[in-house]
C-alpha cells in the first residue's frame, strides 16, 4: 500500500466509523420510543395537547424522521377537538450542523394538513414555569437545548378554514422562514398566495402578503412587534379588482351592480385591530348611457365622514361630481342602526344639482332636499343626450320627507320662464301607484310649456319603395258643419297613476289666449278621470265645468255668466255674429270618440240666454237668400240690430236637439219657433216663426226651414200661415182691430200659441233660474198709414 492510499484511508475511517455506528443504530435503535416525549416536549410548547398516532420512523440517506396521525387540540370551546391535523410529517436533518451541536431541519414535510383558524386560536400561552426554592442552591447553569434552525416547511394537500370560508392548498412551501408561496383553491377559484417577512428576531417584524386570483389581488402591507403581536400591527390591506363581477363568488349582489371596471379599496390597519383611512377608487362604471369615470371615496377612519369626487359622461357632456356620506362604521356588523347623511353636487353643461338627504335607521329613505337650476335647460338635454325640454332659466326645488309608506315632496316649487308652480305633493307606491298635489302659481305659458316638451323623435328607417299605385278617390260626402273632433278617453283604461291633483293659476297661456283664475281639481283611477271643480275666466268672462270622463263615456257640464261675447270671438279669432252678455247653462253626456257621435248619442240640455246685446251681419252670412229674405225681408242693417232679448233652451236626446224655447227680439221684431235638430246627419226640420216690424207694418208668416245646418233652404210654404201673416199686417194698420178679421187671421194661424215675452223665455233658457229680465215695452202710438204705406210693407219696397 502506498503512502497516498494510506493517508486517504486513514482520512476516511472516522466517517466510515459514523456510517457504521448510525447504520447500526437504526437497526436497533427503536424510534417509536421517543413518541411520549415528542408530545410531552410539542405540548409543553404549545401550552395544547399534541397526538402522534402514527408510528416514528427514522431515515437514514437523507437523515430524518417520519410520524403519522399528528394533531393539535383546539381551544376550549372551539367548533371541532383538533385545531390541526396532519396525515403525515416528515423532517428531514442536516447531518453535518448535527455534528457540531445543531440541528438543521433542512425540510420539513406535511401532508394532508387541516388547519382551523377561529377565536385567535394561533396564539399559544404557554403554561409558567415553577419558581425554584428560594432555599435551595444555586444551580449550574444549564446550557439550554441544541441551536434549532429550520430552512424550509413544504406543504401538500392541506386544507384552511377560517370564518366560513375554506381554502385548499395543493402545495405551499416556506423558504428560511421568511419567504411563502402556495397555489391552493377557494370556491373553486384558483389562488396564488406568496408572502415575504423579516427573521423571526427583527424588531419591528415586517410582512407582506399577497393573494392573487383571476382579476383580483390583495396585498397587506406592514408590520408588528413580532411574529405573535398581530394585536399591535400596523400596515395597509389593498384589493384590486379587474370588474366588480369578480366579487360575486363572496357577494352574490355584485352580479347586479353596474358594470365597475379597475376598482381599488384600500384600508390602513392600526395597533389594537382599528381601521385607519379608508380609500375606494374605481376607474370606470356604466350604467345604461351613463359613465362614471374616476370615482374617489375617502375617509379618515370607519366613524369619520366619507367625501369624494367624480365625472358622470353622459352623451357629449361632462358633469363634475361632489359626494358625501356619512361613517362606514353605520353598516358595520352588530352596530345599531342610525340615520345615514348623504349629500351630493352635480355641476356642469350649465346645469347645477344639489341634493342631500338621509338613509333611515330602517334602511328606507329619509327626509331630504333637491334642487336644480339650469339656464337652458334643452341645450343641457341635447349635450347629455336626456329628452329634456327646453325650458329657460329653470330653478326646481323640493323637500322630500316619509309620509306613511309614501314620500311627500313639500314645499315644491318649480320656477322657469314659461311660468311657476308651488305646492306639495304626496307620491304612494302601490297598484298603481298614487299621486295627491295641490299646486298653485302665477302664470303658466302653456304653449312655451308643450313646445319645450316637443321631443323630437328619430324617424323610421324607410321601408322599401312599394310599387306606384293610384289611390282609390274619396267618396264625395254630405258637408257637415259639426267637426268630427276625436274625443279619445280609451288611454284611460291604461292610466299608470291614480290620484287626486288641485291646480290654481292665475294665468294660463294656450294656443295664444290667455285665461286667468284657472282653479281645478282632478280625480284620477285607472278608467275614470273627474274634473270638479273646474273653473277659468276665458276673454270675455268665468265659465265653470265639470267634466267626468270613462274609456267608452264622456259628461260635459258648463255653464257662464255674463260672458261678453265679442271679447270672446275677438280672442279666438271668430266672426263677431253676436255681442252682448251671454249666459251659458249645459249638461250633456254621451258615448266617448269624437265630437259628432258624441253629439249623436248625447242626452242633456243646452240653454243660452242673452240679455240686450246685438246681432251682427255676420250672424246672418251663408244664409241662403230665399230664407234670408223670409226672416228679414227689409234685409240685415249694416250696424246689425239691437236686441231686447235672446233665449234659446234646447232638449237633447235620440240622436236631436229639439227647441222647447226660442225668443229673439229686437229693434226689427221677434222671431220665435220650434222643431228639431237632428245631431247624426245634421238634418233641419223647423217651424221659424217671425213677427217683424217692417216701417208701419207688423209681418208675422211662418217659415220652414229643412235640409242641412250645411246647406238649409225654405221647405214648404205654408198658405194658411202666408194668409194669417197677410191678415196680420192690415190689422196692424187699423187704429181699431176688426174683431172678424183678428179671428179669422187666428183661425188660419191653427191656432198656434203667441210668441212669449223676454221675462218668461229667458226663465226658461236659464232651466227655471231666476234672472234679470228687460222692463216692459212702452206702448206704442196707433199709426197713421196709407194704401202706398200697407204695400210697401207687404212687398218689401
Amino acid at each position: 500500500m502506498t503512502l497516498k492510499r494510506l493517508a486517504l484511508f486513514l482520512l476516511a475511517l472516522p466517517a466510515l466509523l459514523l456510517a457504521g455506528a448510525v447504520a447500526w443504530l437504526l437497526l436497533v435503535f427503536d424510534a417509536d420510543s421517543l413518541r411520549p416525549r415528542l408530545m410531552a416536549e410539542a405540548e409543553r410548547a404549545t401550552g395544547r395537547r399534541v397526538t402522534i398516532d402514527g408510528p416514528l420512523k427514522l431515515g437514514l440517506f437523507p437523515l430524518s424522521v417520519a410520524a403519522g396521525g399528528v394533531s393539535l387540540a383546539n381551544l376550549p370551546g372551539g367548533s371541532r377537538p383538533e385545531m390541526l391535523t396532519l396525515r403525515r410529517a416528515e423532517a428531514e436533518v442536516a447531518f453535518g450542523p448535527l455534528l457540531r451541536g445543531q440541528v438543521v431541519v433542512s425540510a420539513l414535510r406535511l401532508t394532508g394538513a387541516d388547519l382551523l383558524l377561529e377565536r385567535r386560536n394561533w396564539i399559544f400561552e404557554r403554561p409558567p414555569t415553577p419558581a425554584a426554592p428560594a432555599s435551595a442552591p444555586t444551580a449550574p447553569r444549564d446550557p439550554g437545548p441544541a441551536a434549532f434552525r429550520l430552512d424550509n416547511v413544504v406543504l401538500t394537500d392541506a386544507r384552511v378554514a377560517a370564518a366560513g370560508q375554506r381554502i385548499d392548498i395543493a402545495q405551499a412551501t416556506l423558504r428560511a422562514g421568511t419567504h411563502f408561496a402556495a397555489e391552493a383553491r377557494w370556491r373553486d377559484q384558483p389562488l396564488r398566495l406568496t408572502a415575504q417577512a423579516g427573521a423571526l428576531t427583527a424588531t419591528p417584524w415586517p410582512l407582506t402578503a399577497e393573494a392573487t386570483a383571476e382579476g383580483i389581488a390583495l396585498r397587506f402591507e406592514g408590520s408588528a412587534p413580532g411574529p405573535d403581536q398581530w394585536d399591535a400591527a400596523e400596515g395597509m390591506a389593498t384589493l384590486r379588482l379587474d370588474r366588480a363581477a369578480r366579487l360575486a363568488p363572496l357577494l352574490p349582489a355584485a352580479a347586479t351592480w353596474p358594470a365597475m371596471q379597475d376598482i381599488t379599496i384600500s384600508a390602513a390597519l392600526r395597533p389594537g385591530r382599528a381601521i385607519g383611512a379608508l380609500r375606494l377608487e374605481v376607474a370606470q362604471a356604466a350604467q345604461g348611457p351613463a359613465r362614471l369615470e374616476m370615482l374617489r371615496l375617502a375617509a379618515e377612519g370607519p366613524e369619520a365622514p366619507i367625501t369624494g369626487t367624480a365625472n358622470l359622461r353622459l352623451g357629449l357632456g361632462l358633469l363634475a361630481l361632489e359626494l358625501t356620506a356619512g361613517p362606514a362604521a353605520r353598516f358595520w356588523p352588530g352596530r345599531p342602526a342610525s340615520d345615514w347623511p348623504m349629500g351630493l353636487v352635480a355641476q356642469g353643461e350649465g346645469l347645477t344639482i344639489t341634493a342631500n338627504g338621509v338613509l333611515g335607521a330602517s334602511g328606507g329613505p329619509g327626509a331630504g332636499n333637491f334642487a336644480l337650476r339650469a339656464a337652458d335647460l334643452g341645450a343641457t338635454g341635447r349635450r347629455l343626450g336626456l329628452p329634456f325640454p327646453a325650458l329657460r332659466d329653470v330653478s326646481v326645488s323640493a323637500r322630500a320627507t316619509p309620509e306613511g309608506d309614501g314620500i311627500r315632496l313639500a314645499p315644491f316649487e318649480l320656477a322657469s320662464a314659461s311660468g311657476d308652480l308651488a305646492g306639495d305633493i304626496l307620491l304612494q307606491p302601490g297598484t298603481p301607484p298614487r299621486v295627491t298635489a295641490q299646486l298653485r302659481g302665477q302664470r303658466l305659458d302653456l304653449d312655451a310649456t308643450m313646445a319645450a316638451l316637443a321631443v323630437p323623435i328619430p324617424a323610421a328607417p324607410a321601408a322599401p319603395a312599394a310599387p306606384l299605385v293610384a289611390p282609390p278617390l274619396p267618396r264625395p260626402g254630405p258637408a257637415r258643419v259639426i267637426p268630427d273632433l276625436p274625443l279619445p278617453t280609451d288611454w284611460l283604461a291604461r292610466l299608470p297613476v291614480a290620484g287626486e291633483a288641485g291646480l290654481g293659476l292665475g294665468e294660463l297661456v294656450w294656443n295664444g289666449v290667455t285665461y286667468r283664475d284657472l282653479d281645478l281639481r282632478a280625480v284620477l283611477a285607472p278608467g275614470s278621470a273627474i274634473l270638479d271643480p273646474f273653473a277659468v275666466t276665458l276673454p270675455g268672462g268665468q265659465v265653470a265645468l265639470r267634466i267626468e270622463a270613462t274609456p267608452a263615456r264622456l259628461a260635459l257640464r258648463a255653464s257662464t255668466q255674463d260672458l261678453d261675447t265679442a271679447a270672446f270671438e275677438t280672442a279666438y279669432g271668430l266672426p263677431r255674429r253676436l255681442s252682448g252678455p251671454l249666459e251659458l247653462d249645459l249638461d250633456l253626456a254621451g258615448p266617448a270618440g269624437g265630437l259628432r257621435a258624441w253629439l249623436a248619442g248625447a242626452s242633456g240640455h243646452l240653454g243660452l240666454a242673452m240679455l240686450g246685446g246685438r246681432l251682427e251681419p255676420a250672424m246672418v252670412a251663408g244664409i241662403p237668400p230665399q230664407l234670408l229674405s223670409l226672416l228679414l225681408p227689409g234685409g240685415m242693417p249694416a250696424e246689425g240690430i239691437a236686441q231686447r232679448c235672446t233665449a234659446l233652451w234646447l232638449r237633447i236626446g235620440d240622436g236631436a236637439a229639439r227647441i222647447e224655447t226660442l225668443l229673439v227680439e229686437g229693434a226689427l221684431g221677434r222671431l220665435g219657433g220650434t222643431g228639431a235638430i237632428g245631431l247624426a246627419d245634421e238634418a233641419l226640420n223647423l217651424r221659424l216663426l217671425p213677427d217683424l216690424r217692417l216701417g208701419q207694418v207688423n209681418v208675422r208668416a211662418p217659415v220652414g226651414v229643412v235640409g242641412t245646418l250645411a246647406a238649409p233652404r225654405v221647405g214648404q210654404v205654408d198658405a194658411r200661415g202666408a194668409a194669417a201673416g197677410a191678415l196680420g199686417a192690415l190689422l196692424s194698420l187699423q187704429r181699431t182691430p176688426d174683431r172678424r178679421l183678428g179671428a179669422l187671421a187666428e183661425d188660419l194661424s191653427n191656432g198656434g200659441p203667441a210668441l212669449p215675452d223676454c221675462a218668461p223665455a229667458l226663465t226658461a233658457a236659464r232651466g227655471g233660474r231666476a234672472g234679470p229680465v228687460p222692463p216692459p215695452r212702452d206702448a206704442e202710438p196707433a199709426p197713421r198709414v196709407t194704401t202706398q204705406d200697407l204695400l210697401r210693407g207687404l212687398l218689401g219696397r
